[in-house]
C-alpha cells in the first residue's frame, strides 16, 4: 500500500493546526477546521479567487492525529 515519507508524517505531527491545506493518499484535498481535546475535523474547500476556502462539508473526523495519518492524511 502506498504510504507518505516518515518527514511528511513527522511535519504534520508538529505542524498540522486548524487551517492548514491537507492532502490523503487517496488524492482528496482538505483543510483542517479543528485539532483539540475533541478530535481532529477536515472540511472540504472549494476555489474562490484562485484560494482555497474552507466550505462547511466535513469529509474526514478522527480521534487523534496518529488515526489522521493512519488514514492517509498529511500536511499539503
Amino acid at each position: 500500500m502506498p504510504s507518505w515519507s516518515d518527514s511528511l508524517k513527522n511535519l504534520t505531527r508538529k505542524e498540522a493546526y486548524p487551517g492548514a491545506m491537507m492532502k490523503c493518499l487517496d488524492g482528496r484535498d482538505g483543510m483542517m477546521s479543528a485539532r483539540d481535546q475533541n478530535g481532529i475535523r477536515i472540511v472540504a474547500v472549494k476555489s474562490e479567487n484562485y484560494f482555497p476556502v474552507p466550505t462547511d462539508e466535513v469529509i474526514a473526523e478522527y480521534e487523534n492525529i496518529e488515526a489522521m495519518i493512519n488514514a492517509g492524511w498529511v500536511i499539503d
